[in-house]
């Protein structure tokens, strides 16, 4: 059963997380290793949205979602959604399990995206990024 008072905490810790990954300061292996652990987070918690969905509205989904009893089944879809591979075994039927797929794959490529483009712009130098956006002397 989904629950979602567990879904607004990993929401929370997923805030806290982010938080610490992008504010500023030099790019340390701890910084990537929590954009690692964002990136996890997500697909946990798209997971517990789609379980919540289906709880609320039995048979949003068609596939084999009782095949795996409990929550590992939302967890096989959400990872396979975020990454955008959707094999398509499980596939969301009601509009608003549709809504969240739709998001979920929108959300893995941008966060990556999003990720490496905050990283890389931490670790230019100071100096280096006022030149750039001077333009050419």
């Amino acid at each position: 059963m989904i629950d979602l008072t567990s879904l607004l905490s990993l929401v929370l810790l997923l805030v806290v997380v982010l938080g610490q990954t992008f504010r500023q300061g030099p790019v340390t292996f701890h910084r990537i290793q929590g954009g690692i652990a964002a990136y996890l987070l997500l697909g946990v918690i798209w997971a517990q949205a789609f379980g919540f969905v289906e709880m609320l509205r039995p048979g949003a989904f068609s596939g084999p979602t009782d095949v795996i009893p409990g929550p590992r089944g939302w967890v096989y879809l959400s990872f396979i959604t975020l990454t955008t591979v959707g094999y398509g075994d499980i596939v969301p039927v009601h509009p608003a399990a549709r809504s969240l797929a739709m998001l979920e794959a929108v959300t893995g490529p941008l966060y990556v995206a999003i990720l490496l483009a905050r990283l890389v712009s931490l670790a230019v130098a100071p100096g280096a990024s006022r030149d750039l956006r001077a333009g050419p002397r």
